[in-house]
């Protein structure tokens, strides 16, 4: 199952693969660098994604806020909604190899007092097998996913400093 939960900030986080993942607690993930960084405008290369919106149908969603902008697009706001989706019907080929998650949020003070998960993807059991969280007490941005041994506990990546302080400031 796809769960997305979320609580939102303004800000666009551009997720990649930490290609080597430690398990051992204390060993730095590197920097996670955005700045700068665009597609080309000369490339020929086809990029897709899933659209959230279409695909979960948020427009008819009665649990969903829709808050008119006079200034651009209907602005969504989810609240503590989760979006369950079996995952074959969000990733109909399996997850790629690589991929890039980009959030726009709007986070409230209060979940500057909680651990927010901002995307998990469940085996069918319901235990987690990738998720994102936001960590307001320990302003941290983590990213765990399942091993290949399951009796080794989850590899886990935690991001701190600037770009992660960033989501605290509330603006």
């Amino acid at each position: 199952m796809w769960v997305l939960c979320s609580a939102f900030t303004l800000l666009a986080i551009s997720l990649g693969s930490c290609d080597t993942l430690m398990s051992e607690q204390g060993v730095p993930c590197p920097p996670l660098q955005v700045a700068d960084w665009k597609f080309p405008q000369s490339s020929r290369v086809n990029i897709t994604g899933f659209n959230l919106v279409r695909g979960f149908s948020l427009l008819k969603d009665t649990n969903v806020k829709k808050i008119r902008s006079p200034r651009g697009p209907v602005i969504l706001r989810l609240g503590k909604t989760a979006l369950l989706r079996p995952s074959d019907q969000v990733f109909p080929h399996g997850l790629p190899d690589e991929f890039t998650l980009i959030f726009t949020l709007a986070l409230k003070k209060a979940a500057l007092r909680d651990t927010v998960y901002l995307f998990q993807i469940s085996d069918q059991q319901g235990y987690p097998q990738l998720s994102v969280e936001f960590s307001g007490p320990d302003g941290t941005l983590s990213i765990r996913a399942a091993g290949l041994d399951p009796a080794a506990g989850p590899v886990s990546c935690v991001f701190t400093g600037e770009g992660v302080e960033a989501l605290m400031d509330l603006r």
